[in-house]
């Protein structure tokens, strides 16, 4: 399996633990290292610049739900198309969804799936309780209509659930529009790393608390 919330919503927590081997998270990661030897994460939402948002209309009405193994074609679809810029992410994101290093949440539109998130497993162990958004992609037509903002909202919710104290993710210094949707949502950069992307991109490390 994939995600690790099955079904609908937040019900019923996957067989393999409460939160599945952090050690798969590490190896995949390794996976991922750029030519420069530095550690590659999601670009988190798509490269475009910066545009005022717009209010919702009546016809753009979603829903969500869990991931499951039938979103691997739709998600490294999206991942190529708005995450190119800063590497090979539709690669790089189909290995981690298929070893299920990662949680998953889907939002559809008339069962058309328009956007992703995807959230690193946290230890079992681990004492800090932090973990990472590893990707949040919606289509770039669909932008600014609330789509992101549900998306982790429910994700932030399940992961309260579990006792998680915060959320991490990096993005792109010059995406204007990631960093700007990111603060409006609570986050708080706390770090900026050089040549973090394997295209060579800067990227600003954001911190979320969820207490």
């Amino acid at each position: 399996m994939v995600h690790i919330i099955k079904g609908q919503g937040e019900r019923g927590l996957s067989n393999r633990g409460r939160f599945g081997k952090y050690g798969e998270i590490k190896r995949l990661e390794r996976l991922a290292l750029s030519a420069r030897g530095k550690a590659q994460h999601s670009a988190l939402l798509s490269a475009e610049p910066a545009r005022k948002r717009r209010s919702p209309t009546p016809g753009i009405n979603f829903k969500l739900r869990a991931g499951s193994p039938g979103d691997r074609v739709f998600v490294r679809s999206l991942s190529q198309k708005v995450f190119s810029v800063y590497g090979p992410y539709d690669e790089i994101l189909d290995q981690w969804f298929v070893e299920e290093a990662c949680m998953s949440f889907v939002a559809l539109k008339k069962g058309a799936r328009i956007g992703f998130i995807l959230i690193g497993n946290p230890s079992v162990s681990a004492s800090d309780m932090d973990v990472e958004i590893l990707a949040l992609a919606v289509e770039p037509v669909l932008h600014g209509f609330g789509v992101g903002s549900a998306l982790l909202s429910r994700a932030e919710k399940v992961l309260k659930t579990m006792g998680i104290r915060s959320l991490l993710l990096h993005t792109a210094v010059d995406n204007l529009q990631a960093v700007g949707f990111f603060k409006s949502q609570g986050f708080i950069t706390f770090e900026s790393r050089a040549a973090f992307y394997p295209r060579g991109q800067d990227a600003l490390s954001m911190k979320k608390n969820l207490n």
